[in-house]
């Protein structure tokens, strides 16, 4: 079976200036056909046994995660059963990485300065997959390193949204093959 996911949003409850929170996300998620959800706000955990419950009612598994900043960059963590402010460097990951998380390297190549860019390349046993992000064009897509990249390392690529508003939503996503 595939299953339709989207392991990178943000809402609200991690950043102000989003117009939905989590419960407006989930349901807009369950009316697209969406199996699977990851809220993954800026260095806070938004997910709590009534959100899974939540989700669970609406067809939809929601996979606890963050965006977490590990040495100034962004990193995508699931299943983390720390609080992410302890994991501020990747020695920190390193040592605390558990055999339940997933850690993918959100938006590596993009330019900013919070992109992973070549410390993926030195930090790469780290990661679990790459990212290959919605924000891309015919002519400008930063996505095209990480295809590289994973082609290289056989790392899988993990198609998402990285929602911060409504419209992106949905722009991509993943089908996991699995049962739910």
């Amino acid at each position: 079976m595939l299953l339709k996911a989207d392991l990178h949003l943000h809402t609200s409850e991690g950043e102000a200036f989003i117009a939905y929170d989590a419960r407006s996300l989930i349901d807009r998620g369950a009316r697209a056909g969406f199996q699977v959800l990851s809220i993954t706000n800026h260095d806070v955990v938004t997910f709590d046994r009534d959100l899974a419950a939540y989700a669970q009612d609406r067809g939809i598994l929601l996979i606890p995660g963050v965006e977490a900043t590990i040495d100034g960059k962004h990193v995508l963590l699931y299943n983390i059963d720390v609080p992410p402010d302890r994991i501020r460097s990747f020695a920190d990951l390193r040592r605390l990485k558990g055999p339940e998380w997933l850690v993918v390297a959100a938006h590596p190549f993009f330019p900013g300065t919070y992109c992973l860019g070549r410390r993926l390349l030195k930090e790469i046993d780290l990661f679990d997959a790459i990212e290959f992000s919605h924000f891309y064009t015919k002519h400008i897509n930063f996505n095209r390193p990480a295809i590289r990249l994973a082609k290289e390392t056989g790392l899988p690529l993990l198609g998402t949204s990285d929602s911060h508003l409504v419209r992106q939503f949905g722009t991509t996503w993943s089908l996991i093959e699995a049962e739910p």
